[in-house]
């Protein structure tokens, strides 16, 4: 099963400064310019050349002198650059031009990054920075802070490049540069990627994009695009990963960028690995693999080469799997590049495992590991975890194995990573069976199942097919268009002549059939015609009942797993579009030490308590409103305000939870008199926005997501048994009705302290 990380080709793009000269953009780790045709760029170096002969040694011929450093540099001729560079700063320095020294430093450090050396580089941009400051440049403040903010993320300073981010989207706010806004959000989304907070990412990502839209800027445009597809293959969702890199990939082939190209092609190679079309994705691969080593990106060799080596991997070839990701693991190496190395190691130990080498596998998975925690990337943490308890299995440390498979399947669930829940449930189950857990193995099985089903629909690999159809058809489509404009001008002149010799054919023809007809048949229609009339009656009033009973089961059935509203709008429309409210309560509840619970009952008592909960739940939910989402396990959510609006969605979530809560004691107090084991509530409730549709082709299912849900998730976790734990939020919307305690600022996972509050009971 497939398990390893594998990097998409994101794009970083510091802004232009001040609008009045060209940077170039940032490929991953490294500021790289947009490729050119060489003879283009010659031309334009040849050009500059001829200025510099006439320019008198002034600003202007600093400025000529900057441009010059900077086609020198996009044709990566580093040494000219770097002596263009200089000179420009060293004249800047004497005519006291700060804008001159500024942009020369700035050329200087992209140059420096674009050999690899981000320690240099940083260390010119804080430069220019300071420049800007003592001069209160407020465009050039936020051009260097997202410079800096770039070189920190190459040396795996997460935290420190999303300060700086921040600090200049704070800038270019007030002073309304949309283009600096978007590139901001569009590298502030990388870093959330990176650590595996897809919602935030994917936040970002959009505002990036809507404001993009105005400024035209294609090239941000078609990084943003791609970021966002790297996303949602991350999270599972290929068709929607197909759509965005297919649309950049169109407007990086209308812009010749071939760094855009590149990239393109390593991601859609990700994809159709997730597809497991391996011919396809090594075909990609290898496309962007000469493309970069055209282009001498050496971060981006190392990826291909990894990507490579997966693919191999998934079909069994292990010594040219581990051959390419020895080759991308030197390069990472010699660039200091943490997080190419973990995923290195990662695939490394993977493949040390399938060749029973478990001691190497456990070595390299450990480096990953480390080093995932080191760059705080939670998603590599997880894989990791979930990857060394394969390996534990394998050797039969079924403890050690059951540890860190529980460590990975938290920290899955926590990020909301499907194929990583999925194989965490896959890995337990087959731990459990093998510790003869069949309860557990059940559970766990059953779970896995839901995830598989979810990722691996045949509607989305149909949808996924399609977009890459319709994308070759439209190139081919577009290259003779020309031609065929021509044919059909012709064919239309022939098709009137054709139309109108058939038309008075087929009109002769046909009356001669008319004519034939009512000879033929007029005595024996006369016999028959009751009859005929009298039995299609009879089949049409039998079809409609049929109809009608079918429309029946299945308009019973949809409104059986969908909201009324919801269900209603698909019925009538044939979709049902996802909605954001604004304001909803999510409650959740739990079952505490339910495994250990589990473990002494039967799977078919187990099953059937559980039923009986979640039915008794049903009935609580509907007659406060609220609306059931799902179970997970021993889990139980549902929410109130929507679909339909409710201001006091609060309250009938609080409601519901006493109500649950009472149950579930009585339930408890019979168990108890007839000796058997009881289960011991936990019950959270968190109000706030959540966006809400329907999941799924085949298999129909309203779900809501936000972190509205994750607070409420917190609420119930931080709770104590048989109480309802409420956030400050829900406690606004129901202090005037109910009494409640305040517990006071509490830490959840993952959120910092957030108040919380006891429900009492009613006022």
């Amino acid at each position: 099963m497939l398990s390893s990380k594998i990097v998409p080709n994101k794009k970083r793009n510091p802004d232009f400064f001040s609008g009045k000269r060209f940077l170039p953009l940032i490929l991953l780790f490294v500021i790289v310019s947009v490729a050119k045709e060489a003879c283009a760029q010659n031309i334009k170096i040849d050009s500059l050349l001829t200025v510099l002969k006439t320019v008198k040694n002034d600003t202007s011929g600093v400025n000529t002198i900057n441009k010059l450093s900077i086609e020198y540099d996009n044709n990566a001729i580093f040494d000219k650059a770097l002596l263009q560079a200089n000179i420009a700063l060293t004249l800047a320095k004497k005519l006291n031009y700060n804008q001159g020294m500024v942009n020369a430093l700035n050329n200087i450090g992209n140059i420096c990054a674009d050999q690899g050396t981000s320690v240099d580089a940083l260390k010119y941009y804080k430069i220019a920075l300071k420049i800007n400051e003592e001069t209160a440049n407020m465009p050039g403040i936020a051009y260097s802070n997202n410079l800096i903010g770039i070189m920190c993320y190459n040396q795996n300073k997460n935290n420190d490049a999303l300060k700086f981010y921040l600090a200049a989207l704070k800038i270019n706010t007030v002073l309304g540069y949309k283009r600096g806004m978007a590139k901001n959000y569009a590298n502030m989304g990388i870093i959330y990627s990176d650590r595996g907070n897809y919602t935030e990412a994917l936040k970002s990502y959009n505002n990036a994009l809507n404001l993009l839209k105005d400024t035209g800027d294609k090239i941000v445009m078609s990084n943003t695009y791609t970021n966002i597809g790297s996303c949602y293959r991350e999270l599972g969702n290929y068709t929607e990963a197909l759509k965005y890199e297919l649309e950049s990939l169109k407007m990086n082939e209308e812009l010749n960028n071939k760094t855009g190209i590149a990239g393109n092609y390593n991601n859609l190679g990700l994809i159709y690995v997730e597809q497991q079309d391996y011919a396809k994705a090594l075909k990609s691969q290898l496309s962007s693999l000469k493309i970069n080593q055209e282009l001498g990106y050496k971060y981006s060799i190392a990826k291909n080469y990894t990507n490579i080596g997966i693919i191999f991997r998934e079909q069994g070839n292990y010594k040219d799997a581990l051959k390419n990701q020895e080759v991308s693991l030197k390069i990472n190496t010699e660039l200091d590049n943490k997080k190419g190395m973990a995923i290195n190691n990662n695939n490394m130990g993977m493949i040390f495992m399938h060749t029973g080498r478990y001691e190497g596998a456990l070595k390299s998975l450990y480096i990953s590991l480390n080093l995932n925690k080191e760059l705080e990337d939670k998603a590599g943490v997880a894989n990791a975890f979930v990857n060394i308890g394969d390996v534990y299995t394998k050797q039969k440390k079924y403890t050690d194995a059951r540890e860190v498979l529980n460590k990975g399947l938290a920290l899955s669930i926590e990020i909301g990573k499907k194929d990583r829940i999925k194989e965490s449930y896959f890995n337990l189950s087959l731990l459990d069976s093998l510790q003869e857990n069949w309860k557990e193995a059940y559970l766990h099985h059953r779970l896995f199942l839901v995830y598989r089903d979810s990722l691996n629909s045949e509607e989305n690999t149909k949808k996924t097919v399609q977009l890459q159809m319709q994308y070759d058809f439209n190139k081919k489509e577009e290259a003779t268009k020309a031609d065929q404009d021509k044919k059909d001008a012709v064919a239309n002149e022939e098709a009137k002549q054709q139309k109108a010799i058939r038309n008075s054919f087929v009109g002769g023809f046909a009356l001669m059939l008319l004519l034939a007809g009512v000879s033929y048949n007029s005595f024996r229609r006369k016999k028959k015609d009751n009859l005929i009339i009298a039995q299609q009656k009879e089949e049409v009033e039998q079809q409609k009942k049929v109809v009608e009973k079918e429309k029946h089961r299945s308009d019973a059935l949809l409104l059986n797993i969908l909201p009324k509203e919801v269900a209603e709008e698909l019925m009538e429309t044939g979709r049902a579009n996802a909605k954001r409210f604004e304001e909803v309560s999510v409650l959740f509840t739990d079952f505490k030490g339910f495994t250990t619970i589990s473990e002494k009952m039967s799977a078919e008592d187990l099953v059937a308590e559980l039923d009986y909960c979640f039915s008794s739940f049903d009935k609580i939910v509907m007659k406060y409103g609220m609306e059931k989402i799902k179970t997970i396990g021993d889990a139980y959510m549902c929410v109130a305000g929507l679909p339909k609006v409710s201001e006091e969605n609060g309250v009938d979530a609080v409601r519901a939870g006493i109500a649950i809560a009472k149950f579930m004691k009585k339930y408890n107090e019979d168990k108890k008199a007839k000796g058997k084991e009881t289960f011991e509530i936990r019950i959270g409730i968190h109000s706030g926005p959540v966006v809400a549709g329907i999941v799924g082709m085949n298999k129909f299912a309203y779900d809501i997501w936000g972190d509205t849900v994750n607070t409420a998730s917190r609420m119930e976790s931080s709770g104590e048994v048989g109480k309802i734990n409420i956030s400050g939020s829900t406690y606004t919307i129901v202090k005037d009705y109910f009494t409640c305690t305040h517990r006071g600022k509490i830490q959840a996972k993952n959120k910092g302290e957030i108040d919380m509050y006891f429900v009492e009971g009613k006022l």
